[in-house]
């Protein structure tokens, strides 16, 4: 791992088993650093965040969360993306083998994917998360 962490996500990653997983995950901080340029920190206790933001519905929720992050889970590593994914689908048909859910991909191991394609796919959703929330009416401010 060569991207800047805090030390509670270099404590996290230390936990990870087995040690196929952990260099994964390490990998993936690198490749989400390179998209980013933020340092990797841990958010809610199992997600490893690149960049905050605070947002407030129209109906007046308000709260705060990750621009892009990643948890390593069991089975397969949960990507957290903000931006719209659905405007990006030249690198998502780069992408290589994958499934998404709400604002999500999901990725079994990164040999299954194009790696590339994933870090213009961060670099693009961690860019226009502000533009992807606004067209939903969804106040920003990144912290």
């Amino acid at each position: 791992m060569k991207a800047p962490v805090s030390n509670e996500v270099r404590e996290f990653v230390e936990k990870i088993q087995p040690p196929t997983r952990k260099q994964e995950t390490e990998k993936l901080i690198d490749i989400m650093y390179a998209a980013t340029q933020k340092e990797a920190v841990l958010y809610a206790k199992s997600i490893i965040s690149f960049g905050m933001y605070h947002y407030k519905y129209p109906t007046g929720t308000e709260g705060d969360t990750c621009i892009v992050g990643f948890s390593p889970r069991k089975d397969k590593f949960s990507l957290y993306l903000t931006g719209m994914m659905t405007l990006h689908t030249e690198q998502l048909t780069e992408l290589g083998k994958f499934q998404t859910g709400k604002g999500c991909l999901y990725i079994k191991k990164l040999d299954d994917i194009h790696v590339p394609a994933l870090q213009k796919l961060v670099s693009a959703c961690s860019a226009d998360y502000k533009k992807a929330l606004a067209m939903q009416g969804i106040e920003v401010r990144e912290k």
